[in-house]
């Protein structure tokens, strides 16, 4: 009998921070189960797939498409075409992610969060901008972490966050500039009660966005190779080598019989809005087709053959990352042919008093009349701007930052609020899965229920969403469609069921069809956690060594700590624990569990310095918010 799920079982792996078990002490949670036999069967037998397999990635007319063909770097680029890179490089896209310049940097920031009981500060120390996390105690500051900035993230045109490079990993900083206030704030995400710190790391995920080209170092999602940081030609283009080689060689051809380079306005509609949506289409919920790496995806190739995207329809409040979506819902866009490049020029920006005409421009290429006479329009919006009305900026998810929302209509005062009460509980794909075989759809269906079921605050939702991803996963692995994603998530399914020895299984499976890697992290993390739970600790030290490699995380430090005491290597427990609290400063049990080592090992010293920080991190009526 399948047990229900509640809220106490979960545990986020996925995500950015996890939520432990409330079972009293670290000691009792933590301590192992008397040893038995484990199963640790390996991966199933070989998966048929003579039937109902998917199709292959749909071909393009491109030929820089293959992935034989290398990437040059837009350098490479600028050598014929430099007027196209100087207006590029006026536009935000241009400036997304850049090296720190600790001269065009404040000197000095500080600000008190008080829902953390945290103080943030800025400090310039000679040419390195540093971050800083504190807290007080009987009026005084305490240190708990600080950093020296690597990367600034974002052109600053709506905020600029920082990124900050430690231990091979890129780490997100609490501190973001945001525009629209004209100030300094907890960075999107953090502006909640439990601190975060400097635990967030941006993984290819996050970076891929904001950078040229980036790739996985050391086969890792976590840790990431920034081989060009300016989003560039190719981003859009593709990669150059084949298009640099033609026209270096006698055998040049015109524009129009030229295929080594991709020319977005001559991709179709789905085509062209695959390159945009790569970073400007995010929904509730994003599955990686089975058997694909989404850094094999080309400009010229479609998106749909590589991910699905899911929304909860109709879909809530404009997002940051929501444009393509959003306009799709438009009846400009469902009856017309207009897509991204319709309004927007990537090469270039208009000047702020250009934009307004420019867009009219747009909007007048189809429409005559909008409705009101002129007098009406221009007492409502004194510029005559079409996207004021139909495009009006609003709230979005993240503090302080306003979107244009891009589903072109008719709009209340409230719109985000009248579109949220018409949301579904269920999933929808945003494109179209006609190319999927029913079972693919069924097996990315239960992804994306899972990632939703780990976003939600309420145990109805979480159980319903998780519900609905076990039984279409297992379902899933019942018609031989196990990979590394499936079997992973079963293992979870397993573990916070207390099925020890079936989540064993399904963990080694997934870590041995996928690697350690991307979702296998969290494989890696059941597996060593239930080797623990059942003794097994000289297995569990091994798979924990592995996972610190991959992912940075203070629960794996700890698992990691916990394992090496059982076995009498008490250095390299208090080593590995010092890791964790170095990763998250803020975890008393960890600090707790340290001192009791430090204790033990005669370092008195030491342990009395992580208990009074402990009394420091409990004493809630001396911080910032009562200064």
């Amino acid at each position: 009998m399948r047990l229900k799920l509640t809220r106490n079982r979960l545990v986020l792996l996925g995500v950015a921070a996890l939520v432990l078990f409330a079972c009293g002490s670290w000691e009792a949670w933590w301590r192992p189960v008397q040893p038995r036999d484990i199963d640790r069967g390996g991966p199933t037998a070989p998966i048929d797939e003579t039937s109902g397999t998917m199709r292959p990635v749909r071909s393009s007319r491109f030929l820089n498409t293959e992935l034989d063909v290398e990437f040059v770097g837009t350098q490479a680029c600028v050598e014929c075409h430099e007027d196209e890179h100087e207006s590029y490089s006026r536009t935000t896209h241009s400036r997304a992610l850049a090296d720190i310049d600790a001269g065009a940097e404040p000197k000095h920031v500080q600000f008190d969060h008080a829902l953390s009981r945290r103080r943030f500060r800025v400090q310039k120390r000679g040419n390195q901008i540093w971050h800083q996390e504190l807290i007080f105690h009987d009026g005084k500051e305490k240190l708990l972490a600080e950093y020296p900035v690597r990367y600034a993230i974002g052109s600053g045109a709506l905020t600029r966050s920082y990124l900050i490079e430690e231990d091979g990993f890129l780490l997100e900083s609490p501190i973001t500039w945001y525009a629209g206030e004209k100030g300094w704030w907890v960075s999107p995400g953090y502006d909640v009660a439990s601190a975060m710190g400097f635990q967030r790391v941006a993984d290819i995920g996050c970076v891929a966005c904001h950078a040229g080209r980036v790739e996985r170092a050391n086969d890792t999602r976590f840790r990431v190779d920034l081989h060009e940081l300016t989003i560039g030609c190719e981003s859009c283009h593709g990669p150059g080598a084949s298009h640099v080689s033609l026209q270096q060689s006698s055998d040049q051809t015109s524009e129009d019989d030229d295929f080594t380079i991709v020319h977005p306005d001559r991709l179709g509609r789905e085509g062209l809005e695959s390159i945009c949506g790569q970073c400007h289409l995010r929904g509730d919920a994003t599955v990686v087709l089975r058997n694909r790496d989404l850094s094999d995806f080309r400009p010229g190739q479609l998106l749909s053959d590589f991910r699905t995207d899911y929304v909860l329809q109709p879909h809530k409040q404009m997002t940051v990352t929501g444009h393509v979506e959003q306009m799709r819902l438009s009846k400009c866009y469902q009856s017309s042919e207009m897509t991204c490049t319709t309004c927007h020029d990537l090469h270039a920006k208009p000047a702020a008093e250009a934009g307004v005409e420019h867009h009219r421009a747009k909007c007048m290429e189809c429409h005559a009349d909008c409705g009101l006479d002129h007098d009406a329009r221009v007492e409502r919006q004194a510029d005559d701007n079409c996207a004021a009305c139909h495009m009006p900026r609003g709230v979005s998810e993240i503090p302080h930052v306003g979107i244009t929302q891009h589903r072109i209509g008719i709009h209340g005062e409230n719109t985000s609020v009248e579109a949220e009460t018409l949301a579904t509980e269920t999933l929808v794909p945003i494109f179209s899965e006609a190319h999927l075989p029913q079972r693919e759809r069924n097996r990315n269906l239960g992804l994306a229920y899972l990632e939703l079921s780990d976003k939600q605050k309420t145990e109805r939702l979480f159980n319903r969403y998780r519900l609905a991803a076990e039984s279409l996963l297992d379902a899933a692995a019942d018609r031989q469609l196990r990979d590394g994603d499936v079997e992973s998530a079963r293992s979870r399914f397993a573990w916070e069921r207390d099925d020890l020895p079936l989540a064993i299984r399904l963990a080694t499976n997934a870590i041995l069809y996928e690697g350690a890697s991307g979702a296998t992290a969290n494989a890696l993390f059941v597996l060593g956690n239930s080797q623990w739970r059942l003794g097994a600790s000289q297995d569990a030290l091994k798979t924990f060594d592995t996972l610190t490699k991959v992912r940075r995380r203070p629960d794996d430090w700890f698992l990691l700590g916990l394992c090496y005491r059982q076995i009498g290597r008490v250095d390299q427990a208090i080593a590995s624990m010092e890791t964790a609290v170095r990763i998250d400063p803020s975890r008393q049990d960890i600090r707790d569990a340290l001192a009791s080592l430090l204790s033990d090992s005669s370092d008195a010293s030491a342990a009395s310095r992580h208990r009074r920080i402990i009394q420091m991190l409990n004493d809630t009526n001396d911080g910032p918010s009562s200064q």
